[in-house]
């Protein structure tokens, strides 16, 4: 079987895009987009590790449950930087942010 084409994996991100699942940011992605991604895989991890569930996560981040969603579902959209940093902060209070060129 081979690799998918370009045209067939453009495709299939526009659909996994509209369905409610993890959403995914490509090559195409802008480096906000993926910066954000990171940050919200970081909450996926952090949950893991904890065993924690959803609602859990969002009693820590004392925010609603659908928002903490929206982050665990990567909705970078949904979100500036600086609010998932302030998130992130909570669960990671001594991060260091470090940009490379």
């Amino acid at each position: 079987m081979a690799f998918p084409s370009d045209k067939e994996l453009k495709k299939m991100r526009k659909i996994l895009n509209k369905a409610p699942a993890t959403r995914i940011v490509g090559e195409e992605g802008t480096k906000l987009e993926k910066i954000k991604f990171r940050i919200c895989q970081n909450f996926l991890r952090y949950i893991d590790e904890k065993k924690l569930s959803q609602k859990e996560l969002a009693e820590i981040l004392k925010s609603d449950e659908a928002i903490v969603s929206k982050i665990l579902r990567c909705r970078v959209e949904s979100f500036t930087l600086d609010r998932l940093l302030r998130f992130y902060e909570i669960i990671y209070p001594n991060y260091k942010l470090e940009l490379a060129s």
